[in-house]
């Protein structure tokens, strides 16, 4: 009686485990953009256009991808992005084995692009010095932001 209920238990965990670590496949790309900005991008299922701040059809399977932006009075900005490998599929290799890793790789669950995509639009001309450097000083917050948002956080500091 005790075993029957362990291996209930058990088989339970695994199956929510495997609920869990199958998580669809990433369909789109979150591109983020100080200024409204007309955007495609181009990958290996072709090229898509949409206006950014926005949404982009993606998957990662047919990356890397290239994002490109313009508008007027603005330099035109171009970003390489990279699909990733998704932790999780090592959950579904011990839950799912070859079996599991194979359907991760045909679905394309097994890689994943960043969260969201920055797009920093460089006026061509700024008013003068201060200005120019109001607005470096201004990207590289965001970026320290971002890069703080995405640090691991260390459970030691309460």
């Amino acid at each position: 009686m005790r075993y029957r209920t362990l291996i209930i238990l058990a088989s339970a965990g695994l199956l929510a485990a495997c609920a869990t670590i199958s998580t669809p496949p990433q369909k789109t790309l979150n591109v983020i953009s100080d200024v409204s900005a007309d955007c495609t991008f181009q990958d290996k299922l072709g090229q898509r256009e949409f206006v950014a701040p926005g949404d982009v059809a993606a998957q990662p399977r047919h990356g890397p991808g290239t994002l490109t932006c313009n508008k007027g009075g603005y330099r035109t900005a171009t970003v390489t992005v990279e699909p990733q490998a998704n932790s999780a599929v090592m959950g579904n290799l011990l839950v799912g084995g070859l079996i599991g890793l194979a359907v991760d790789s045909a679905s394309g669950a097994n890689k994943r692009y960043p969260k969201d995509v920055h797009v920093f639009m460089e006026p061509e001309r700024f008013e003068n010095d201060e200005a120019r450097e109001a607005w470096f000083a201004a990207r590289q917050r965001t970026l320290d932001e971002y890069r703080e948002q995405m640090a691991p956080k260390d459970k030691t500091d309460k």
